[in-house]
């Protein structure tokens, strides 16, 4: 079976270009911003590079393994790593948005290193990029938490951006940035795919760095 790329979505380059150094809060309403857990506010309006320690607990199916995988590919965006793991993640905010560097230590002392990119785009859609490949995300406040919502995959093809179908990718990703209290917090991402069921269920729990 040959990629089917779905004909009735196409990007050009004027609308996916990044507006630089904005933070995904600024997608949010005043109302929305102000309902956040206020160590979530600021970690995201944060502008200095940050480094969080932590635990990992990584579930995926035997589909979402495979996809894992073949993302290898486009960028790494997911992890092939499984089980209970050290976590660290490397927050850097720049001009091409806020990168995220997720190391995982495996119990062999190997480090798997998974990276991705939010920015906000001309058109003021979210999207977390990859290398080839960006998901469009739908961003909300929910109970003080963060959340962002899978809208859409695209692939990049330099002048454009195709959609992928859904078939193709990894599902509707959820995935929920709560804070446990001012210093901890927790990054849950689930994906569930139409045919495949629950592909994946990541979550991790880390530390704020201590200041000064």
């Amino acid at each position: 079976m040959g990629v089917f790329l779905a004909p009735d979505f196409c990007l050009d380059r004027n609308s996916r270009n990044a507006t630089h150094g904005r933070s995904p809060l600024a997608l949010l309403t005043p109302q929305q911003r102000e309902s956040l857990h206020p160590a979530i506010r600021k970690r995201f309006s944060n502008e200095t590079p940050r480094t969080y320690e932590g635990e990992a607990w990584l579930h995926a199916n035997t589909a979402g393994r495979l996809m894992a995988w073949l993302c290898i590919l486009i960028g790494r965006p997911l992890p092939t790593s499984r089980g209970h793991l050290q976590a660290r993640i490397q927050l850097k905010p720049g001009r091409a948005g806020m990168t995220w560097m997720r190391d995982y230590i495996r119990t062999d002392g190997t480090v798997e290193h998974v990276r991705s990119t939010k920015r906000i785009a001309a058109d003021n859609r979210l999207l977390e990029c990859a290398r080839l490949v960006a998901m469009r995300l739908f961003l909300s406040v929910e109970g003080g938490a963060l959340v962002f919502t899978s809208d859409a995959f695209l692939l990049d093809l330099g002048c454009r951006q195709l959609r992928l179908p859904d078939w193709l990718t990894p599902g509707h990703i959820r995935v929920v940035h709560r804070a446990l209290d001012d210093h901890r917090f927790e990054f849950h991402l689930t994906s569930d795919h139409a045919w495949f069921g629950r592909v994946f269920d990541q979550r991790v729990v880390c530390t704020d760095p201590k200041e000064g």
